[in-house]
């Protein structure tokens, strides 16, 4: 390439460094690009290069990749270089949704026929276009390879029969074959635009698809490039800060691409740094010059978020700005809002604030339509600016009102208020916004508030993780004479006619998804799927031509807001996909100063709940707050959302109302005056119910319960734990129904009209007022007078569904009732397509019908869901607003004035009575659904539904069955009360239920005559083949004398049958003769006989139950055991053959695992007594792989379910609009999943050996091992274990290391005679805080999923001169790691060493069959959270 690159035209030729192209006349000139930024840099060398290198690969009639890093910057080349060679050009952009129907052709049903309608590669091959193909990495497999041979060839087949190929292969003599074959124009070209694997996650080219391009890498354009662009605008900023931002994105920029070639100071070259997009870096050049007092930071910040970045990346970006220049980084790295650089500001219209802001800008409308003027605050000589902004509201006035200002329901805290400022200067600017916040800091409340402010209609599109691509822009659908048309989103609704878009949930969207809307929120261009296109505001667009599609030009006033949850290292969509990258967004971080968890959101705190409950006692608002913050800096501790916050001070604040009321005297005004001192007890207590209820401490393991506990204590409520046994005896609700009221307890509320639907709709449940549930049906009335949505979690059986039925029956209102499963959709959950007489029509949903008419709507089993689908819900539990498939939208009244008059005809009023209760099992082990209480739980209030405590349980059996002697339901409801303290302490998983404790009673009310061994076989049944457990449960029936002791129900007892016992006679059979196996099973069972090994009651082959067989044979069928005569018959030389084959066979077994008899005798008495405890270690470890295994669908399938969004491709004659389940098979390009990592440092040392005469410890210690090494096996994919031994001898002695866990019996012994041996023989001395400061740095050793170090210890560290706090130390030096203690004695040094340590990371372990519960608790807190 020459030193100077010069392009010229003339005389129908463009000539660009000596390269030279006969231009041509476009046919249609608006089906050319439009400008873009490079326009106006056309003479930068790099670009001019990047031409000429495009000119040559043009007319060497090659097609080209343009390879780089992700942003905009190679599509605006490509398009630049149509601009340049007048070419018309047709745009695709590839996702892994795009197929060959969205490429190629698509069938459309017009005038009662299919016809087949070209797509952009077939447009670009007749007319000679340039084809831009944009996300080749994104591409499924075997998509892209259907275009390979008109890439070579320029050969292509076409599914209406017709052939592309080249011109001068079309014989001119052949009538029949001119209309099949279609002659591709000489110009046409396909431009590629890729990202590098290493520059983005995705999967590498297809070879034979990748050697047919011709590549150039486009690097980051230098900083004389940008001030080209820059001088170029109307715009002048800032030369020295401009100076700065430059030099300061440039080199995060050109590091992102390269970490060798592109060092900076303070990086390590290990660290990578986020890519940082062109239009990103123009965008805060413009800032600046429109916003020059806004710190250079704060304009850093929206452009890489660092907030929302992972410690190190963040801290690594920090260092990196600073040594460019110390203004680029004057955020503090621990400080996640840029709130701290923007001091307070706030609009003028809410002044609400204590104390004045000093920086960021004050907004008010300009008495002109269509103009904002805005000031900077902190300086007091600063002029109002002008900006023209389009509105299509209302704005005749001044914002201040709550018509035209940001609402009445807007709060301007500091930092949403700073929130507010800074989307509002992004929107001067022309950028779309990323908000990202944790939930229920306010999102949608800032972003309401910035669509009143600059006077736009807002909707609001749900974003899901099944939406396709094309949903974004365009839905399939058919006309009233079944022809299949294409409709608008909202999204293309409001680009075409103005509004704010806010795209919610853009972390749940699959990686790239947000790609197809690059252009869009970029360039204001899109190629929509119907072959129309969007252009920019200045653009004139057109009408359709013949042939063609239409031209549209974007409304000036179209924005998008895009919400979104903080990334985190499990889904990072920020960096993987493509967000960051793409330069759509500016982005703005809701940070710690809008959450209420710390002293940085407690001013933000207390101003949302003065400005939402006004008569809240100043001592509950103090409280609540510290509870927040108490919780969010516990380890591990998750403080409440804002918004579950608020909904707390709001019971509170009813509470004190109802108290003052009931003390009010006589003559009062009847106002609402604050709460006096009075009280404040009232109000406190209200407000711990509704936090332990909130937070669901019922559930919470003991050490969890235990943190919440001192939380609220801290703060200064007077609270005792959620335990059944222990609820304090108080006054029962009663419940009365009197002159059109319901009253319950304190709770009252008017009664349903009979105008809200028929009364078919109102349950009519078989209820029993017993004392346990009136006192929750006055608590869902509490909640109901509120204006709250209803969730009733807990156990199963526990009464959710009669609860919900009895309180809607008594309110008198109808219900409509959605049972929600694995298989359940968002369109099954909102509106259902179908096709009627040809036509696709939407039936509504239950959901919809009880929005519109006022009913409540029961979501049964929310749980069992998927996330993604129920996350929908959100924006209609909140805000009373949702976006339907077939366009309509669920709007409440309030929010009818922000929409558009446009679409009045599609906004669907919700009734102002609708509510949703919502019932799901509670989260966690052993149930196996999906956490939704973690995804919506804050949006309701939550009650946690729990099995009555013993009177009220009692009752309700009394009331079942009134015939049943009262002893039996005493002993019942005892037995039953035993069995689920035993699951609470974790030694059982199933939770016994009052639902199954009713089914046994009605039993015995019905049928008294059955034995109750029969009776209880109901309900105990599934546990008869378990031995261990049904010995638990044995010891438990027994003794309340329910059962006498071993007379447990077993399954070979008939219900029903006589008491004669069933035996198998021996009439001239087979008598035992010689022992042998016998043939190998054919897989049926065999009783009697002496043929078949694995029989049951035969004679002489191995089985069960037989007469002289060798040993013992089960195959699982049912056994038929001999009678015992027949087996005493048994000759002495039979028995003796039978014993010496047996031990010949368990000799052969031991030889197999390298055993001898004495070695399985050690270890057979180890794991005697500890099987149980395996079992319930596995079932653990099973239920959380049956969760992480859920299979998922698997779209656009040749077979399968007919697909209910593929309706219309079904209609239109295409095959592939069938869905089926599979595997849920990760891309190829996503990072291998990790499994935990987990380390055991085993105390070994003297006193282990010494003192296990006294107390075992060492045995107990050598059973905690071995259930360690038997739950694990078949898990190591999962659970990456090692164990090591410290004793006096060193810190840490290899037992199992990682990797390689013991394959069997032998070497899991081999690992319990290495720690006897190593106790026994090793010196005196103590290095456990060595082996715990190993143990850290071993299980870190390498990539995992998560961290956990487990120290085992007997606690005689005091002889040994080690403290408490020394032990605490040194475990909590890494935060990554999850450091436990588990002391294997319960002494008072025991209990100050765990007391020590972080709460609920020291554990005592006396007995080995703790461990179970103590894994139950560390376990399903922080492994199960992340799903394995």
């Amino acid at each position: 390439m020459s030193t100077s690159i010069s392009i010229s035209a003339c005389e129908g030729q463009i000539s660009i460094g000596g390269i030279s192209k006969d231009l041509g006349d476009p046919l249609l000139e608006h089906l050319m690009p439009p400008p873009t930024p490079l326009d106006l840099a056309a003479n930068c060398q790099e670009i001019l290069g990047w031409l000429r290198w495009m000119l040559q690969k043009d007319s060497l009639g090659q097609d080209m990749c343009l390879i780089g890093a992700p942003g905009p910057l190679r599509r605006w080349l490509a398009m630049l270089y149509c601009r340049v060679t007048q070419r018309e050009v047709e745009y695709v952009c590839v996702t892994r949704d795009t197929g060959g129907a969205d490429l190629i052709q698509r069938r459309e049903l017009s005038n009662g026929g299919a016809n087949f309608v070209d797509g952009p590669v077939v447009r670009a091959v007749r007319h000679g276009r340039l084809l831009v193909l944009e996300g080749l990495e994104a591409a499924e497999r075997n998509v892209l390879p259907a275009i390979n041979n008109l890439l070579e060839n320029r050969e292509l087949v076409l599914e209406d029969g017709c052939t592309m190929i080249s011109a001068d292969r079309i014989p001119k003599d052949d009538p029949a074959a001119i209309g099949t074959l279609i002659p591709v124009h000489p110009d046409f070209r396909v431009i590629a635009l890729g990202v590098p694997p290493a520059l983005q996650p995705a999967a590498p080219l297809d070879p034979p698809l990748r050697s047919r391009f011709q590549a150039c890498v486009i690097w980051p354009l230098p900083p004389e490039a940008y001030l080209d662009l820059v001088a170029a605008t109307p715009l002048q900023p800032t030369s020295e800060k401009l100076h700065q931002l430059l030099a300061g994105l440039l080199a995060v920029q050109c590091r992102g691409v390269d970490n060798e070639i592109h060092m900076l100071p303070g990086v390590s070259p290990g660290v990578p740094l986020p890519p940082v997009a062109t239009s990103a870096v123009l965008a805060a050049a413009r800032s600046i010059a429109l916003f020059p007092q806004t710190p250079l930071a704060v304009l850093v910040h929206r452009c890489l978020p660092s907030a929302a970045f992972p410690p190190e990346a963040r801290r690594a970006l920090h260092a990196g700005l600073a040594a460019v220049h110390p203004a680029l980084a004057e955020l503090p790295q621990d400080e996640p809002s840029p709130a701290t650089a923007v001091k307070e500001p706030s609009l003028t219209s809410q002044a609400v604030l204590q104390d004045p802001p000093t920086e960021g800008y004050t907004w008010r409308r300009h008495p002109r339509a269509g103009w904002l003027r805005f000031r900077c605050l902190c300086d007091p000589e600063a002029k109002e600016v002008e900006v023209a902004v389009p509105m299509s509201l209302d704005s005749g006035e001044v914002a201040g009102t709550a018509q035209h200002g940001t609402g009445p329901d807007f709060v301007a805290t500091p930092v949403h208020s700073a929130a507010l400022d800074g989307m509002l200067q992004s929107h001067v600017v022309g950028r779309d916004i990323c908000l990202i916040g944790s939930k229920g800091v306010g999102k949608t409340a800032v972003t309401r508030a910035f669509a009143r402010v600059i006077g736009q209609p807002l909707v609001v599109v749900n974003l899901y993780k099944d939406m396709m691509a094309r949903d974004l822009l365009q839905r399939r659908a058919t006309s009233a004479v079944g022809d299949t048309i294409w409709e608008p989103s909202p999204l293309m609704h409001a680009a075409l006619h103005g509004g704010v878009v806010v795209l919610d949930g853009i972390d749940r969207l699959a990686p790239t998804m947000l790609s197809s809307l690059s252009s869009l929120l970029v360039e204001r261009c899109c190629h929509l799927p119907d072959g129309s296109r969007l252009a920019p505001p200045s653009s004139r667009g057109s009408s359709a031509v013949a042939g063609e599609h239409p031209v549209f030009a974007v409304h000036p006033g179209f924005r998008v807001v895009a919400l979104a949850e903080p990334p985190t290292p499990a889904k990072d969509w920020l960096h993987s996909g493509g967000v960051l990258g793409s330069g759509m967004f500016d982005f703005h971080v809701l940070g710690r100063k809008a959450e209420v968890g710390g002293e940085a959101g407690a001013h933000t705190g207390r101003l949302l709940l003065q400005a939402a409950c006004p008569h809240l006692p100043e001592a509950v608002a103090d409280a609540l707050l510290s509870f927040a913050t108490r919780t969010a800096q516990q380890p591990q501790g998750k403080a409440p959302s804002m918004r579950m916050l608020l909904r707390t001070a709001r019971y509170a604040e009813a509470a004190a109302v109802r108290a003052r009321n009931l003390l009010k005297k006589p003559g009062g005004t009847g106002a609402a005056p604050a709460a006096t001192e009075q009280h404040v007890p009232v109000a406190m207590a209200a407000a711990a119910e509704s936090l332990q209820r909130g937070m669901l401490q019922r559930f919470m393991p003991e050490d969890g319960s235990a943190l919440l506990q001192a939380a609220l204590m801290h703060a200064g409520f007077d609270v005792s734990p959620p335990k059944p046994e222990s609820k304090p005896r108080t006054v029962p609700p009663r419940i009365f129904v009197d002159r059109g009221l319901l009253r319950i307890g304190r709770m009252e509320c008017p009664l349903g009209s009979g105008a809200l639907g028929a009364r078919a709709l109102v349950p009519s449940p078989v209820f029993h007022d017993i004392d346990e549930h009136c006192s929750h049906l006055e608590s869902m009335l509490a909640g109901w007078v509120l204006g709250e949505h209803l969730l009733l979690i807990g156990n199963q059986g526990v009464g959710k569904n009669k609860l919900a039925d009895r309180f809607l029956q008594l309110l008198h209102r109808g219900r409509e009732y959605l049972q929600l499963h694995r298989d359940t959709t968002v369109p099954s959950l909102t509106v259902r397509p179908c096709i009627i007489d040809g036509q696709l029509v939407y039936e509504d949903s239950p959901l919809v019908s009880a929005a519109r008419s006022g009913a409540v709507l029961m979501l049964d089993e929310v749980d069992k869901a998927p996330l993604e689908v129920v996350a929908v819900l959100r924006t209609l539990l909140v805000d009373g607003e949702m976006a339907l498939a077939d366009g309509r939208r669920l709007v409440t009244q309030r929010h009818l004035a922000q929409t558009a008059d446009s679409e009045w005809g599609t906004a669907v009023p919700v009734h102002r009575d609708f509510r949703v209760i919502a019932l799901a099992n509670r989260p966690g082990f052993p149930f196996l659904g999906n956490d939704f209480f973690r995804e919506l739980g804050d949006c309701f209030s939550t009650l946690v539904i729990d099995n009555p405590d013993p009177s009220s349980e009692l009752a309700l059996l009394r009331a079942y069955a009134p015939d049943v002697d009262e002893g039996v339901l005493k002993a019942l409801v005892a037995c039953f009360q035993d069995l689920r303290s035993q699951v609470d302490a974790g030694s059982m998983a199933y939770p016994y239920s009052t639902r199954e404790l009713v089914a046994l009673v009605k039993h015995i009310q019905a049928h008294p005559g059955d034995p109750m061994e029969v009776v209880l076989e109901n309900v105990f049944g599934f546990e008869v083949f378990d031995e261990s457990l049904r010995m638990v449960l044995e010891a438990t029936i027994a003794r309340y004398g329910l059962l006498p002791e071993g007379e447990f129900p077993r399954s070979r007892s008939i219900p029903g049958a006589k008491k004669e016992p069933l035996i198998l006679e021996y009439k001239g059979g087979k008598k035992s003769s010689a022992p042998k196996h016998g043939r190998e099973t054919d897989g049926k069972p065999h009783v009697g006989g002496n043929t078949w090994a694995g029989g049951t009651g035969g004679a002489d082959t191995a089985g069960l139950g037989g007469i002289g067989g060798p040993y013992r044979l089960d195959l699982g069928h049912k056994v038929h055991e001999a009678p015992a005569e027949e087996k005493k018959k048994v000759s002495a030389e039979a028995r003796e053959a039978a014993m010496k084959m047996n031990r010949a066979a368990f000799a052969k077994r031991l030889e197999e695992i390298s055993m001898n008899p004495r070695e399985a005798e050690v270890y057979d008495r180890l794991l005697d007594g500890i099987q149980y405890e395996i079992t319930q270690m596995r079932s653990i470890l099973q239920s959380t792989q049956a969760t992480s295994k859920e299979r998922v669908w698997m779209k656009q399938q040749m077979n399968g379910e007919l697909d209910d969004a593929r309706l219309v491709e079904g209609l239109a004659g295409e095959k592939s609009v069938f869905k089926r389940r599979a595997d849920d098979t990760p891309p190829e390009h996503s990072p291998q999943q990790k499994p935990k990592r987990l380390h055991f440092a085993l105390d070994c040392s003297a006193s282990m050996y010494r003192f296990n005469g006294n107390d075992k410890r060492l045995d107990r210690e050598l059973q905690l091992a071995i259930i360690i090494m038997e739950a694990f096996q078949g898990f190591e994919h999962k659970c990456d274990y090692c164990l090591t031994a410290h004793s006096g001898d060193g810190a840490s002695f290899m037992l199992v290391d990682f990797g390689h866990p013991p394959a069997n019996a032998k070497e899991r012994l081999q690992v319990v005679l290495k720690m006897i041996a190593n106790a026994q023989y090793c010196v005196s001395g103590d290095h456990t805080l060595a082996a715990a400061a190993r143990s850290i740095q071993a299980v870190t050793g390498a990539p995992a999923d998560d961290y956990f170090t487990f120290l085992v210890s007997d606690a005689n560290l005091s002889f040994y001169g080690v403290t408490p706090s020394e032990l605490a130390r040194v475990m909590s030096q890494d935060p990554r790691v999850h450091a436990h203690a588990l002391m294997l004695c319960d002494d008072e040094e025991a209990r100050e060493l765990c007391a020590a340590l972080p709460a609920g990371n020291g554990h005592l372990i006396p007995e080995p069959n703790q461990l179970p519960a103590v894994f139950q608790r560390i376990f399903m807190s922080a492994v199960l959270k992340a799903k394995m």
